[in-house]
Formats: structure tokens, C-alpha cells, sequence
């Protein structure tokens, strides 16, 4: 898929929105080496509530971090809820179908 495709995509998803949302896996060991990762880049993710699915990059300017299931990062990306999403492989291959959208960029994190 060509970047000019990806950008219309992107686009076409969020003419009505000024916010990027990222969706991150909201438990278990996804979730911890997430985070560390994120950490390692510089990033801190901030909850105002531990008990909240919503939170922040204060090193990112309008970016909303959501806190999903694994599976629902992959539906949220695929259907346009959210822009990113960070999750396995094999979540990807489980329950992306045969959306043209969700565009792998990194396949070798951990």
C-alpha cells in the first residue's frame, strides 16, 4: 500500500477529530513490556485514575491513549476508532479479516 493511500485512509477516519488515538493492551505481560517500551522511548503514559481506559503522553500533544483487550486494539485500528495500536502478531492475524487499513509497521519489537 503507498503512503499516498495510507494518508487518504487516515484522512478520510478523522475529518472530525483533532485528537490521535493510540490504543494500547490493557493487561497482563502485553501490557507491561508496552509500557516499557513506550517508557524507553521517553514516553510516560499518565492515567488521572489507575481505575480509567483513558489516559495521556504528555510528550505528545493531542493524543489520547486508549486501554483496550488485545483483540480490541486490533478491532478499534481496523474499523477506525483508534489511529495506532500496539499488539502482537498473532492478534493481528487472528482478528484483522481482511481489513486493508491495519498496515504493520514493526514486526520485530520484542
Amino acid at each position: 500500500m503507498s503512503l499516498e493511500t495510507v494518508n487518504r485512509k487516515f484522512e478520510s477516519y478523522n475529518n472530525n477529530r483533532t485528537t490521535i488515538r493510540l490504543a494500547l493492551p490493557s493487561k497482563g505481560r502485553m501490557e507491561d513490556e508496552t509500557l516499557a517500551l513506550l517508557r524507553d522511548c521517553g514516553l510516560t503514559i499518565k492515567k488521572v485514575n489507575p481505575r480509567q481506559y483513558i489516559a495521556q503522553i504528555d510528550e505528545i500533544a493531542n493524543l489520547e491513549v486508549w486501554f483496550q483487550r488485545s483483540a480490541d486494539v486490533v478491532r478499534k485500528v481496523r474499523d477506525g476508532d483508534a489511529d495506532l495500536g500496539i499488539v502482537g502478531l498473532d492478534k493481528i492475524a487472528e482478528y484483522r479479516g481482511q481489513a486493508d487499513n491495519v498496515i504493520i509497521i514493526h514486526d520485530a519489537l520484542g
